[in-house]
C-alpha cells in the first residue's frame, strides 16, 4: 500500500520499482506496523510478481497513454520487451488500435536512459519480459469482429485475465 512504499521510499530502499525485487523479510519487518508474517507475504508476493503477464509489466511502467487493453494490443502483437525497445514508433503504429500519438509515446518512454536501466535493473532481478503466444486465427468467419464483450457476474472456474483470454480466442 502508499504507507508502506511511502516508507521504503522515506528510507531509501526503494528508488525505482525494481528495486522491490531487492527487499526481504529482515528489511520489511523493521518497518512501522509490518510485522514478520505480512513481511513474509509481501516478499513472496513480490517474488511472485516476476511470473507476470507482459502487459501488467507496461502497465507497471506507468508510459504515458498507455493503458490496461493498449498495453496487452502491444504484448500480443511484439512478444517479448526487447521487441519493444528496439521498436521505432513506426514499428508500433503497426499494432492493431495504436495510433502514432501512444506509438510514439511509447518509442520515447523506452528511448530514455533512465527507462532502459530500469529495465536491465528488471531483467536482472528476473521479471518476465515473455509476451502472449499469438494463437493462430481459426479459419472461420470472423463474427465477432469489433464487437466488445462485457462480464458480469462471477467467473467461477477461470480468472479474468483467463476468460478474457478465452474470449478473444
Amino acid at each position: 500500500g502508499d504507507t508502506i512504499i511511502r516508507g521504503l521510499v522515506a528510507r531509501g530502499l526503494v528508488v525505482d520499482p525494481a528495486d522491490l525485487y531487492d527487499l526481504d523479510v529482515e528489511t520489511l519487518s523493521q518497518l512501522d506496523r509490518l510485522g514478520r508474517t505480512s513481511a513474509t507475504k509481501l516478499v513472496d508476493n513480490i517474488q511472485a510478481s516476476k511470473s507476470e503477464q507482459l502487459a501488467r509489466v507496461l502497465v507497471g511502467l506507468s508510459i504515458p497513454n498507455v493503458g490496461w487493453a493498449t498495453a496487452q494490443d502491444i504484448a500480443r502483437e511484439m512478444g517479448h520487451l526487447d521487441r519493444i525497445l528496439d521498436a521505432s514508433a513506426e514499428d508500433l503504429t503497426q499494432v492493431e488500435g495504436i495510433g502514432p500519438i501512444v506509438a510514439q509515446s511509447v518509442h520515447e518512454f523506452f528511448a530514455r536512459t533512465r527507462t532502459r536501466q530500469l529495465v536491465e535493473k528488471l531483467r536482472e532481478a528476473g521479471v518476465n519480459f515473455e509476451g502472449p503466444t499469438r494463437a493462430a486465427a481459426p479459419d472461420v468467419e470472423q463474427t465477432f469482429t469489433g464487437l466488445t464483450f462485457v462480464l458480469t457476474g462471477g467467473l467461477e472456474e477461470l480468472s479474468r485475465e483467463e476468460a478474457q483470454a478465452e474470449i478473444e480466442a
